[in-house]
């Protein structure tokens, strides 16, 4: 037989298969097909005996390794590297290594070549992260020591309090929203996390400027940090995101020494700045607290089966009890906007859904935690009443859904808010305090409400003023919101003016005179909806409606039954209702949705030749319903859900961290703006005929409202606006351009405040989760998070941070996530019961949100088994019977062993599925400890897998080229790895696996054997009596080829018979033929005279195993190639 075909003990002797081997013993299969002797090893690395445990190590591509040492010297890390060796000095890093916590990493190069590894012991400290800096010393390496939040891989850290202070001058800032953050730099040059954004601080020229240029400003910022960990860092950076023209850009500044707890920048624009990813300053890194598996996929790393910190019980109940009033700023009314960062608001009259997250005492926040809407007072829940009940809006319209229903305070501008709840969403039924309750949110008092208060100076921003904050063990807390894209009840709001020329030359700019006082007279109007127009928003309301202050509430005519008549406070009148499918069947077509999108229709009672033919909302008032004091128009929808899930929000804050029981939530996410329009109109035009005689006299309004973007200072951008949005100055006849109209003139006039986009930016750059309350779980043995590339071109960490959406959780049914393991562009994810193979890539994403906070789908493709049942298959309980070489993906799975490549392939079935079924029993994944675990290594050498399993005591190899189990090995390693050459782990050393200068000598400096059975069964139905045996090997002395060399014993086996060992005599000239047993003829070799050793008669069987030593193996390899015997068949 030939040794081509590999060990097999599945068969019985007399089936042997042919050129099979039924055992090996420290055996290999050369490049040219050879069984021959294994080459010794080298120690490579050796510590303190006795007393040191090597237990774990981190590969670095490039060949080294870092070793993890655990013994009474404590927990230490062990650089060995081609250029040299050393101990990482590691006292001040506080490591507790521990034999029940094995250790698993990765490793890479970052931006200057220093060696960033991480590791984590799944769960007895928390993951690491050290940076190896390799200096250039003689002979060994130095390390440089990290610091102690330097070697956490999410570092606490003592964040700075940030404050800023705007300037108007001193600086030549691109006119925009300017946000701001900062880092701590190691003295490697790595960065921490940086910190959480500030709000938008806007930068604006007091110079006009021609169309919609950019220009520089003079403003600066003035920033003062406090609250700087100076005696862990000596350096900072600031941290810069900038909004301008629409345009997102981030830098970062140089470094900053500090040595106080305080530090004062100015940011001017004159000081370096350097461009960076917006990642890179918002990624919320988050924070695991236990890793069972790493793995990487170029240098994008893999984290799966893992706890996040676990958050203390009983802060959803703390949210609970926060409550929550309206309140109105300090300050006088706003007229014409003296600063681009003035009037700040919540939208009046709007639903906001609010949050809560504490700042931990090392700088990280909580989740966020939803703050529940107050409970709802008698009558607010019922349905509306009157005429128009049923027959605009329906029966199950309720009172709270289109009224105010807050109240206020006898004491002050504050007080109670209205009532909200959704119609369909319910709190899970574990929620702390309101479970099976529908969700509550906070409703704003309207303008309306606010001036049937007879609050004076009513032009004020709108906040919330939130009491009984429970932050004991925190230093702090954030309050955020949820944007409101696709959650408005109150869409915009609208310049009313009088379509009724009574009064018109009179008409004065009533602003200037009396702030309170607009557009008195007159019973017909009209809104233009700019704002809502310029959006394009699409309702998502099945209604429509304006809301707006009227005076005095008297109601004489009961026809008008698109009133809201509520006694004593009219707030709301219908002057739109939009069927379900958005199309008004009326013959005014006033709005009208088309292919998803708001139309404005032209009112059919304007002259198409007129100046003033604008596309706006028409209606009329009774001459007894309004007489006086129209102060805006808010178009209004009818939504039953806000912010659905109110657990799936983006949420909005504004920066601010807050300490104390009660405080403020300002700042908002609209403007409190001013809207100047000038009107043109003849003492005989009415607007409501087709009249077109214009003389040039001038009516002024200026309009107080509340928007998304700043009314008064829109953008050239929208064309709409030129016609109405005019100078704060008056337009006087002689500054007409000589070719054209006043009115003309008027009507183009635009942009005189240059307004940008970017001053309505809002933070939603810096996201936060909101936590389930339902559930305090941390632990997650089914999900995968991806961090971004290692960035080796900046000073960016990102193995540190991953975006707060991406993560994949797998499916439950298959058990825990034992390992992960990048294989190419796949990443192979190993349960306890099933494997499922994915594409690596991270998905590509154009979408802003998902930039910003990932997109939760990591993978190009969604994991899929290669081989499925419903009750799983190819699961595993080994993280370290897992491996990939260039062969495929190698594990262990229920007692088998499985190559995962091209195809699967079972490779236990080649003649050892039985060995496996009864040998490879696992109790613990665990090979540090005494007879745990399993492990295996690719040997590039001979192209082959090693795989030893000290708790079932033996290690095999498999050649998956040729498809053969090769041999078992008499060394029992605790662990094995590859990069360049297979090394083998135990206790306190490291080897150093192919020495050719010692063959057969392995971890105890013992020379072994090298073994081999073959089984002759040829013939098998023949009885045969066998009398030599013959075999072709060539032997090599310290590789120079000899002769004088081979097999050391032999031995000869039937049934019943067995020669016992024989040592090998070949005939010499020094040894007598009489006594030689073995003969050479060039490399074949031939030996007789063998007898059964009880009876010295020959072996006579249907078949017979011969099994060999070689002993005298220390500088010599032998390599046979084919093993025979004589017989002669047996007569019946």
């Amino acid at each position: 037989m030939k040794f081509i075909k590999g060990e097999h003990t599945d068969a019985e002797l007399i089936s042997q298969p042919t050129d099979t081997w039924l055992e090996g013993k420290n055996a290999v299969i050369r490049s040219t097909g050879f069984l021959s002797n294994e080459e010794g090893v080298i120690e490579d690395v050796a510590f303190t005996p006795g007393d040191d445990t090597i237990m774990g190590f981190v590969k670095v591509p490039n060949g080294d390794v870092i070793y993890f040492v655990f013994g009474n010297a404590g927990s230490r890390i062990y650089y060995k590297g081609v250029a040299g060796s050393a101990w990482i000095t590691t006292g001040a890093f506080g490591f507790s290594f521990s034999i029940d916590y094995p250790i698993s990493g990765k490793a890479e190069f970052d931006y200057n070549g220093n060696i960033i590894a991480v590791f984590s012991d799944n769960g007895n400290d928390v993951p690491r992260l050290i940076t190896v800096d390799i200096t250039t010393v003689p002979g060994t390496p130095s390390l440089v020591e990290a610091t102690l939040a330097a070697t956490q891989q999410f570092p606490n850290l003592n964040l700075s309090w940030i404050i800023v202070t705007p300037k108007d001058y001193g600086g030549v800032l691109e006119e925009g929203a300017y946000f701001f953050c900062m880092t701590y730099v190691h003295e490697s040059g790595n960065e921490t996390d940086y910190s959480h954004l500030s709000r938008a601080y806007i930068a604006h020229s007091s110079t006009t400027r021609p169309e919609a240029t950019p220009i520089k400003s003079d403003n600066s910022f003035k920033i003062v940090l406090t609250n700087l960990d100076y005696t862990q860092f000596r350096k900072i950076r600031m941290g810069i995101v900038r909004v301008v023209g629409g345009e997102v850009a981030s830098y970062k500044t140089r470094e900053l020494p500090i040595d106080l707890d305080t530090k004062t920048v100015t940011i001017t624009g004159l000081e370096p700045w350097f461009p960076v990813s917006l990642e890179e300053l918002t990624i919320d890194s988050g924070s695991l607290d236990r890793i069972k598996s790493y793995t990487t996929i170029g240098t994008t790393l893999y984290a799966g089966n893992v706890d996040t910190p676990e958050e203390i019980s009983g802060l959803q109940e703390r949210a609970n009890a926060i409550t929550v009033e309206w309140k109105l700023d300090a300050g006088s009314p706003i007229t014409i906007p003296t600063g681009i960062d003035a009037g700040r608001s919540f939208m009046p009259g709007e639903v906001y859904a609010l949050y809560i997250r504490w700042r931990r005492t090392d700088g990280t926040f909580t989740s966020a935690y939803h703050i529940p809407g107050r409970v709802f007072a008698a009558g607010e829940k019922d349905a509306v009443s009157g005429n128009e009940n049923g027959e605009n809006l329906g029966s199950a319209v309720k009172v709270f859904q289109v009224t105010d229903t807050c109240s206020k305070d006898p004491g002050g501008e504050y007080g109670t808010l209205s009532f909200w709840e959704n119609t369909s969403e319910i709190y899970p039924a574990d929620f702390p305090d309101f479970a099976g309750e529908k969700v509550r949110h906070h409703k704003l008092p309207s303008l309306a409400f606010i001036k049937g208060e007879g609050i004076a100076q009513f032009a004020r921003t709108f906040g919330f003023e939130l009491n009984n904050i429970d932050d004991s063990t925190f230093d702090g807390y954030q309050f955020l919101y949820a944007k409101r894209d696709a959650s408005k009840t109150i869409l915009g709001y609208t310049i009313p003016f009088s379509n009724d020329s009574g009064n018109v030359t009179t008409f004065v700019d009533q602003f200037a005179s009396s702030p309170d006082t607009l557009l008195t007279g007159g019973t017909d109007y009209r809104a233009h909806p700019f704002e809502y127009l310029a959006n394009k928003r699409t309702p998502a309301g099945t209604h429509l409606w304006s809301q707006f202050k009227a005076t005095p509430p008297v109601l004489t005519n009961n026809d008008v039954a698109d009133y809201f008549p509520w006694s004593g406070s009219p707030q709301q009148v219908v002057i739109s209702i939009i069927s379900p499918n958005f199309v008004t069947e009326t013959e005014d077509e006033i709005l009208k949705i088309e292919d998803g999108s708001m139309e404005y229709k032209p009112n059919h009672n304007v002259a198409a030749n007129t100046k003033y033919q604008e596309e706006y909302l028409a209606f009329s008032l009774s001459e007894n319903y309004v007489t006086s004091n129209l102060h805006y128009v808010a178009i209004c929808q009818y939504i039953e859900d806000v912010y659905p899930g109110y657990d799936q929000q983006i949420l909005v804050t504004n920066g601010e961290v807050i300490a104390g029981s009660s405080s403020e939530m300002e700042h908002g996410d609209v403007y409190l703006t001013v809207s100047k329009y000038t009107l043109t109109y003849s003492n005989t035009l009415n607007l409501s005929e087709n009249a077109v005689d214009f003389a040039f006299c001038q009516i002024h309004n200026t309009h107080l409202a509340f928007s998304d973007n700043i009314i008064a200072l829109r953008h050239e951008g929208s064309e709409w606006y030129k016609k109405i949005i005019m100078s704060a100055n008056d337009i006087v006849e002689d500054e007409v351009p000589a070719g054209i109209t006043q009115a003309e003139y008027v009507c183009t006039k635009s942009n005189w405040y240059d307004y940008d986009q970017s001053y309505s930016s809002l933070p939603i750059y810096d996201q936060a989760e909101v936590r389930d309350p339902t559930t305090l779980i941390n632990n997650y043995p089914y999900r995968i998070y991806k961090f971004p590339k290692l960035n080796k071109e900046s000073t960016e960490n990102n193995w540190r941070k991953f975006l707060p959406a991406d993560y994949y959780d797998q499916n439950k049914a298959r058990g825990a996530i034992v390992a992960i393991t990048g294989h190419g562009d796949r990443l192979m994810i190993h349960h306890e019961r099933g494997l499922f193979v994915t594409r690596g890539l991270e998905r590509l994403s154009t979408d802003v949100t998902e930039i910003y906070i990932g997109s939760g789908e990591i993978f190009e493709r969604e994991p899929t088994e290669p081989l499925f049942t419903e009750e799983g298959i190819l699961g595993t309980n080994t993280a370290y019977g897992t491996m990939v070489c260039k062969f495929g993906y190698v594990f262990v799975s229920d007692n088998r062993i499985f190559i995962l490549g091209a195809k699967l392939e079972e490779v236990s079935k080649y003649g050892k599925r039985k060995f496996f079924k009864d040998n490879l029993v696992l109790t613990e994944d665990n090979p540090f400890k005494a007879d745990k675990g399993v492990s295996m290594a690719y040997d590039d050498e001979h192209e082959r897998i090693v795989i030893c399993s000290r708790e079932n005591d033996w290690t095999y190899s498999y050649d998956p080229q040729k498809k053969l189990w090769v041999s078992n090995h008499v060394y029992r390693g605790t662990l094995f790895h590859n990069i360049i050459g297979m090394y083998g782990v135990l206790n306190h050393r490291s080897f150093l696996h192919g020495n050719s200068s010692a063959y057969c000598t392995y971890y105890d400096g013992i020379e072994s054997t090298f073994e081999a059975t073959v089984v002759i069964n040829e013939k098998p139905d023949d009885e045969k009596l066998f009398y030599s045996v013959n075999w072709y090997d060539v032997v090599r002395a310290s590789g120079v080829l000899t002769t004088d060399y081979t097999i050391s014993q032999i031995r000869m086996q039937t049934a019943e018979q067995d020669t016992g060992w024989i040592a090998v005599q070949q005939y010499t000239d020094l040894v007598d033929m009489l006594t030689a047993n073995t003969r050479r003829v060039k490399s074949a070799w031939n030996h007789n005279g063998f007898r059964n050793s009880g009876d010295n008669i020959d072996l006579q069987d249907r078949y017979m195993k011969i099994s060999f030593k070689y002993t005298d193996v220390q500088d010599k390899d032998i390599n046979i190639w084919e093993m025979s015997s004589n017989f002669d068949i047996v007569p019946r």
